[in-house]
């Protein structure tokens, strides 16, 4: 079942505090972990992060119910202090205050059922938390279609783990399968997800804000995330980690039950890497998204610099899963394209936005 409420971020305890009371078990857990989406350190109007006020609100309902909160996320870049530097800069420190948890002090090992690994290095503090809610952004992803309830638990891999994630699974189809993999190594118990202020296009760090105003709650994160493709006008079928759920019987998108106003977003654009399936037909538009995309176009739509934004800092060369990114004559990063697998790490994680999609994608793309 998968809740729907209209909302925005002035109202928000006031429209979801029955539901979320409901749904927490009685006894209510002594303690809960929100996890946030946490990519980088950017403010709340461009809509990259969990919104700290929609963060906020989650956090006083529970604590007036006298529960304790952590609030804790990996961010997109690693390094050290990054969690503590990226949540200040978004702030949700000012927000959350003492909350706020670092998750690299948690570092542990933890044992998974896959095919491309046993283990990751996740966060403790979130893997073994007694109850976690997650709070994720609706947004849309190059690489992934959208970033959403699924995709937010990616973060509670710790440091350079995430960039041993991409260079595991250096497909689409690979990478869906890898993140359900890392999903169910502490699946929340209940999403609820910031759809307030969305994003759009190139996401999940170069898109456009898009008000949506909704907040959507579920104890099924999958269910979730398979009502916001209805929203976008696109099938869960289209989302690469979606469609391995549905293939291992985790959810079934016809079954779900949906309360409440659901809106499918007029003219909703989804990023240039993917085509919707309405242009050409459902089947034919999977396959040019998945196969004809991992192994024959992906080459002709990475990315290219805009140098005038390019501030040498060279975070996208730190970040590389695979070492692809290169310095050229002039020291600006260039992309080894024989080396590059697709992942757009450099694009998602450029604190100046300076990378922009090129070739045939972006020409039939949205």
């Amino acid at each position: 079942r998968v809740i729907v409420l209209k909302a925005d971020y002035n109202n928000i305890k006031d429209k979801i505090r029955d539901v979320l009371y409901t749904l927490l078990p009685s006894p209510n857990p002594t303690s809960v972990l929100l996890k946030p989406n946490l990519l980088s350190g950017n403010e709340p109007e461009k809509a990259i992060c969990t919104n700290p006020l929609f963060i906020k609100a989650v956090m006083e309902l529970l604590e007036e119910k006298g529960i304790r909160v952590v609030v804790s996320d990996n961010p997109g870049v690693s390094g050290y202090g990054a969690s503590l530097r990226e949540a200040k800069k978004a702030g949700i420190i000012d927000t959350v205050g003492e909350r706020f948890q670092n998750p690299a002090q948690f570092a542990e090992r933890a044992a998974m059922e896959s095919r491309f690994t046993d283990s990751f290095v996740v966060s403790g503090n979130i893997s073994r938390a007694e109850y976690v809610i997650n709070l994720p952004k609706f947004k849309t992803h190059s690489l992934t279609l959208f970033s959403g309830a699924i995709k937010n638990m990616f973060g509670i891999l710790v440091g350079g783990e995430k960039a041993r994630a991409h260079s595991l699974a250096t497909t689409r189809e690979e990478f869906g399968e890898l993140l359900v993999d890392i999903y169910n190594i502490r699946v929340p118990e209940l999403t609820i997800m910031d759809a307030v202020l969305g994003m759009e296009g190139a996401g999940p760090s170069n898109g456009r804000p898009r008000d949506i105003g909704r907040v959507i709650i579920s104890e099924n994160g999958f269910a979730v995330d398979a009502v916001c493709a209805r929203m976008m006008g696109i099938s869960p079928y289209d989302i690469p980690y979606l469609k391995a759920a549905i293939d291992r019987g985790l959810i079934i998108p016809d079954e779900i039950e949906v309360i409440g106003d659901v809106e499918i977003l007029k003219d909703f654009r989804i990023p240039s890497t993917f085509l919707k399936a309405n242009l050409l037909g459902g089947s034919f538009i999977n396959f040019v998204n998945g196969f004809i995309f991992d192994n024959f176009i992906r080459g002709a739509a990475r990315l290219k610099l805009k140098k005038k934004r390019c501030t040498k800092c060279y975070v996208c060369v730190r970040q590389c899963p695979v070492g692809a990114m290169k310095k050229d004559r002039d020291d600006f990063p260039y992309i080894d394209k024989k080396v590059c697998i697709g992942c757009y790490c450099c694009d998602e994680l450029c604190p100046e936005h300076a990378w922009r999609h090129s070739g045939i994608m972006r020409l039939i793309g949205h």
